[in-house]
C-alpha cells in the first residue's frame, strides 16, 4: 500500500483543521476506572494492569465537517490527508486496514454529492452488534444533546451494514427514507456538511453521558412499545448458544446448570426480536451470562441491576462492561476463568465453585 498523509482532528490534533467544527457536549475526564464491584477466580496481574491503564475520556460531543469526503467504512479525508480521531475510535491502525480493504474491493470510485447535513453513525467493528448498542446508536442521543431534531437529518451507513442496524433506527423512530447508504467499495461521499457524533467510552470508562443517551433510547421506544411485558422475569442468564465459537465457554452447560437451579431463566437473546430483548433486559433485576454482545442489553436494565460477566483471563474482550456499570449505577462483576492459551478463538473454562460462590453471595441477598 502507498505511503498515505494522515492527521488527527479532535483533542489529539496539533491545531485547528479548517472545515472542522466541534460541539463539545462533556470536557475531557482523566480519573482511574473503578474496580469491578465484586470478582471471583483467577484475575492476574497483566489483566489487572490492562484494566486499570484505561482511564482517560476525551471530549464528547458533536464533529461538524464540512470540505471533508467519506470513503470506505468510516474514512474521513480532505485535500489528501487521512484523519484519525481517538473520539471516534478512529486509529491510525483502523486507517490503514481500510484503505486496504477498499483498495483490494474496486479501483473504480464514484464521487456521490449529497445536499444538507447527513449523520455518519459507524465506525470500525460496525459489523458487531455489541459495538452498535455501547458506541453506535447512542451518537442519535448525542444529536438530541446539542439541539439536533433527530427526525429531520439524514444517516449514512455503510452498503454491508448488518440488516438489525436499520430494525434498530426503526424503533426508534428514524424512517427508511432518512437513510443513505454508500457503497464502501465505490463510493467516495461528498456532503454539504457530515456530522460526527463522538462515542462515549475509552474502552472501559464511560462518560457520565451514557446514562442519559441509555434512558433516551429507550424511552424512544417506549413512545411506541409497551417494555413491561417480558415473561422471562427478574433473574435472566444469557447463554450464548452451543454454535457460538469465539471466547467459548468449555463447562457451558455445567454453568448452566448450576445457574438453572438457583432460578436463572436461560435465555438466547439474539432467538428474541429486538423489542423483545428491550423488555427482556427491562425486566431485569439480575443478569448473568457470558461477556459478549449480548450482555451489553443491560443499558436497557434499571439503574441497580446486578450484572455479573463470565470472562476469560486474556485481554480480549476487554471491560466495557464495567464502564457500563459505573455510568448506569449497575453493580458489576466477573467471574474469571483461565483462558486457553492455545486456543486462537480465546476459550476459557470456570470453576465451578466459584460460579457457586457468585451465585450464593451475589445473587444471594446481600447488598452490594
Amino acid at each position: 500500500m502507498a505511503t498515505v498523509k494522515i492527521s488527527a482532528i479532535g483533542d489529539f490534533a496539533t491545531g485547528p483543521v479548517d472545515g472542522a467544527g466541534f460541539i463539545r457536549l462533556a470536557g475531557p475526564d482523566k480519573a482511574l476506572p473503578l474496580p469491578p464491584r465484586f470478582a471471583f477466580g483467577p484475575f492476574p496481574e497483566e489483566l489487572a494492569a490492562k484494566y486499570y491503564g484505561l482511564w482517560g475520556i476525551s471530549s464528547v460531543g458533536i464533529f461538524q465537517l464540512q470540505g471533508f469526503e467519506l470513503s470506505g467504512a468510516f474514512l474521513m479525508s480532505a485535500d489528501d490527508t487521512y484523519y484519525r480521531c481517538p473520539q471516534l475510535n478512529v486509529h491510525e491502525a483502523h486507517i490503514e486496514l481500510e484503505i486496504a480493504r477498499v483498495s483490494a474491493s474496486s479501483t473504480n470510485r464514484i464521487r456521490k454529492h449529497l445536499r444538507g447535513s447527513h449523520v455518519v453513525l459507524a465506525g470500525p467493528g460496525y459489523g458487531v452488534y455489541g459495538h452498535w448498542l455501547v458506541e453506535y446508536l447512542p451518537k442519535i442521543s448525542l444529536l438530541n444533546m446539542a439541539g439536533y431534531d433527530i427526525y429531520s437529518l439524514r444517516y449514512l451507513l455503510p452498503s454491508d451494514s448488518p440488516s438489525y442496524v436499520t430494525d434498530w433506527l426503526s424503533l426508534f423512530g428514524i424512517g427508511a427514507d432518512q437513510i443513505e447508504y454508500h457503497d464502501i467499495a465505490t463510493d467516495i461521499v461528498v456532503a454539504d456538511e457530515l456530522l460526527l457524533p463522538t462515542i462515549l467510552h475509552n474502552g472501559l470508562r464511560m462518560s457520565p453521558l451514557f446514562k442519559d443517551a441509555a434512558r433516551f433510547l429507550r424511552g424512544l421506544i417506549e413512545l411506541k412499545q409497551d417494555l413491561t411485558a417480558s415473561t422471562y422475569g427478574s433473574r435472566i442468564f444469557l447463554s450464548r448458544g452451543p454454535n457460538s465459537r469465539g471466547r467459548a465457554l468449555a463447562n457451558r452447560a455445567r454453568i448452566e446448570e448450576l445457574a438453572s437451579d438457583a432460578k436463572f431463566t436461560l435465555v438466547q437473546p439474539e432467538k428474541l426480536t429486538l423489542v423483545d430483548q428491550v423488555r427482556l433486559f427491562a425486566g431485569a433485576r439480575e443478569i448473568m451470562g457470558e461477556y459478549g454482545s449480548a450482555l451489553h442489553g443491560s443499558m436497557f436494565s434499571p439503574e441497580g441491576a446486578t450484572v455479573c460477566a463470565l470472562r476469560g483471563t486474556g485481554g480480549h474482550p476487554g471491560f466495557i462492561q464495567s464502564g457500563m456499570g459505573t455510568a448506569l449505577h449497575q453493580p458489576t462483576g466477573y467471574v474469571f476463568g483461565r483462558a486457553d492459551e492455545a486456543d486462537p478463538n480465546f476459550g476459557f473454562e470456570v470453576n465451578e465453585e466459584a460460579v457457586v460462590t457468585a451465585l450464593k453471595l451475589v445473587f444471594g441477598g446481600l447488598p452490594l
